[in-house]
């Protein structure tokens, strides 16, 4: 029986494997120089010895990647460099341990393969299990064989996130041979079970909420702010970038002093700027202020695309399209999506809008000068998107320092690693962020009443909305459907394009959504287009409950009638039931001028005439609201006086105001035999 073992990982595919394993002469441990990591080229990128495993040529962007076994720090290294002292007996046994117990995750694990991000996880647990080792002076060999210190070990931890982690480390180390593979017998098997009670104890991982509309409209016009201010001196500010770049490559006895740049900064018209922004005049200033705007950007693509953060902070730089159509243009970004296929990177297009174009274009122009900088050129390649990234490191300019990861050998650009809880951003994050009002809270307990939101200090009046970058996504899937949801009319124009191009590309049937996403199931779980669809029925149901039956006013037409009955009889919705109804495609609810329509599938009136006045004669769909229809007159004879008497818009036109004004006749009269009988 063979006893020689591959690496199971995801891999990209052009990867060179690590050595194979060959138990049967090296025993339960490898070699010193045992070749864990390859460049694609066959050149060694680590060995099993070394206390840092490089794992860059193993990402699939080709970015700079570690499994690192200091467990003694605080903050892991991304570099290999000297030990400032030498390790203790213990410790070098807790780290030979470690090193073997990851090579045993990586040859022998059970099942499918690892991506990265599932080894650094496995990695934490090993790390804090090393920790508690030599905090106890014991081996770690001997941890892992005592039932009552591992006991003792897993009582000190208090988070789920931690215990999720331990517990799935030890369910893979469980699933080997404990002679063959491990080298004894693990003392977990009775703990385990304990591990995964209190796991499911802890209550379960709460929906990222969506932002409530007026904080929805509130930081899409911020981020557009800041997108404007950043416009009207991009020049100014870039051309500042290069002139530092250019200073720092002149020895330091020949050059202008770089500590303090008020006056530089005066020169290029940036003062009231810098001052704005809170942006300090130094040349770390500068750089913070570039991934400033790349934050910006970033957060626009996500809202006018639904990208995860992860999706938009891998995109190329060139990942902007356009296809020009009789009478519009439509905008695509081209980027890879989440989920890996051993190790193969799947691509996918997300529609966007003129607002998502121009962060892109924001983006590209900040890019080109970090690109300029370090003398290369992005260059456009079906082989390798990700080698030159849309968001590239800041750090490549070099003004604060060599970055570490530049030590080392890459086959790509690093990406800015620029998410909003990061302490960089805290004065992005207050401009961007809105107070939280009471209609904030009502709203958030109409999509979710059964979830205590005056309970839950991240969203209690008065203070700075929570902002996630997952919000982006939910907020975009949940309110931009032709539902009626989005009430603010400054983000029903914002959305105007997007939802547009959305229910073009990503309604049912759509050939865009089949041909790109369908096609793989784990890809189009993934994708936005999925969110989207669910999204759907929800948005619909909510816009349902809001305007039909918690409705302040009268309604009309022949399903208004229907549901004013209900409600003056009394009779309670049940919200859980409503929105069930929706899924299933058993109701139906959409927002038109005059109020609503519950038909279910297509309507054959609306497409008619341009404001579906033959639903006011005999449908039996339509919810009349007076107030909708009373605006809708207003605005119609207002038409109908600017048109010449004798052209034949006139008279259509004209037809239209009429029909609303029988419609009307008809509602006041029922209401008025409702009040004698009342």
């Amino acid at each position: 029986m063979t006893r020689t073992y591959q690496a199971k990982l995801d891999l990209p595919a052009s990867a060179a494997l690590p050595d194979e394993w060959d138990m049967a002469s090296t025993g339960i441990t490898p070699p010193d120089d045992f070749v864990v990591s390859r460049y694609a080229d066959g050149k060694v990128a680590s060995r099993f010895a070394d206390l840092y495993w490089n794992w860059t040529p193993y990402d699939p962007d080709g970015r700079a990647s570690w499994l690192v076994f200091n467990y003694w720090q605080k903050t892991t290294s991304r570099i290999e460099r000297p030990m400032r002292e030498p390790m203790s007996a213990l410790r070098s046994d807790i780290v030979r341990e470690m090193q073997r117990f990851m090579a045993l995750l990586i040859y022998k694990k059970r099942g499918a393969s690892l991506s990265f991000r599932s080894l650094t996880e496995l990695s934490s647990a090993l790390r804090l299990m090393a920790q508690y080792s030599e905090k106890q002076e014991i081996r770690f060999g001997d941890l892992w064989q005592s039932s009552a210190r591992l006991e003792d070990f897993c009582a000190s931890l208090e988070t789920k996130h931690v215990l999720t982690r331990v517990s799935r480390l030890m369910a893979t180390l469980m699933a080997m041979n404990p002679e063959t593979d491990i080298g004894f017998p693990l003392g977990c098997a009775e703990l385990f079970a304990t591990l995964q009670k209190r796991v499911s104890a802890f209550p379960a991982n709460r929906q990222t909420p969506p932002m409530p509309t007026r904080v929805y409209s509130s930081v899409l016009s911020a981020l557009n702010s800041e997108l404007n201010d950043f416009d009207a001196v991009s020049d100014r500010y870039l051309a500042l970038v290069r002139r530092i770049a250019a200073l720092r490559a002149i020895p330091r006895g020949g050059r202008e002093s770089l500590y303090d740049l008020t006056a530089m900064i005066a020169e290029h018209g940036l003062t009231e700027y810098f001052r704005e922004k809170g942006t300090s005049a130094t040349v770390h200033g500068v750089s913070s202020g570039l991934s400033d705007i790349q934050v910006v950007c970033r957060l626009t693509i996500q809202a006018y695309t639904g990208m995860r953060h992860s999706e938009a902070q891998t995109l190329p730089y060139h990942c902007l399209a356009t296809e020009k159509r009789p009478g519009t243009r439509h905008y695509f970004l081209s980027g890879r999506t989440t989920k890996f296929e051993n190790g193969r990177i799947r691509r996918t297009r997300w529609v966007t809008s003129t607002e998502g174009a121009r962060a892109v274009s924001v983006a590209q122009r900040v890019a080109s000068v970090i690109y300029d900088v370090v003398e290369n050129i992005p260059v456009e390649s079906d082989d390798r998107i990700s080698r030159y990234p849309l968001f590239v490191a800041t750090s490549y300019l070099e003004f604060s320092g060599k970055p570490t990861y530049q030590a080392v050998r890459q086959d790509a650009y690093q990406t800015s690693d620029n998410r909003l809880s990061s302490p960089p951003y805290a004065r992005l994050l207050k401009r961007l962020r809105p107070i939280v009002l009471d209609e904030d809270i009502r709203e958030l307990e109409e999509i979710d009443p059964h979830r205590s939101w005056g309970e839950d200090p991240e969203y209690a009046v008065g203070q700075a909305w929570a902002l996630r970058s997952h919000q982006f996504r939910r907020s975009l899937a949940l309110y931009a459907q032709r539902s009626g949801l989005v009430s603010l009319p400054s983000l029903r124009r914002q959305l105007q394009h997007i939802t547009k191009e959305m229910s073009l590309y990503y309604s049912k049937g759509s050939v865009f959504a089949r041909n790109f996403i369908e096609d793989d199931p784990a890809d189009y779980n993934e994708h936005i287009c999925k969110d989207w669809r669910d999204a759907k029925p929800v948005s619909e149901a909510m816009a349902f409950l809001r305007d039909v039956v918690f409705a302040d006013e009268p309604l009309f037409g022949a399903a208004g009638i229907f549901e004013q009955q209900k409600k003056n009889r009394g009779q309670i919705v049940d919200r859980e039931v409503t929105v069930k109804q929706f899924k299933k495609g058993l109701t139906a609810y959409r927002e038109t001028p005059f109020g609503g329509c519950v038909k279910v599938g297509e309507c054959d009136k609306t497409g008619l005439r341009m404001m579906g006045v033959l639903c006011l004669h005999d449908c039996k769909n339509i919810v009349i609201k007076l107030s909708k229809l009373n605006r809708a007159i207003d605005q119609q004879q207002h038409l109908v006086e600017s048109l010449e008497p004798s052209s034949i818009t006139y008279h259509i036109e004209r037809d239209d105001l009429d029909s609303m004004l029988q419609a009307r006749k008809r509602c006041l009269e029922i209401a008025n035999k409702d009040s004698d009988h009342g």
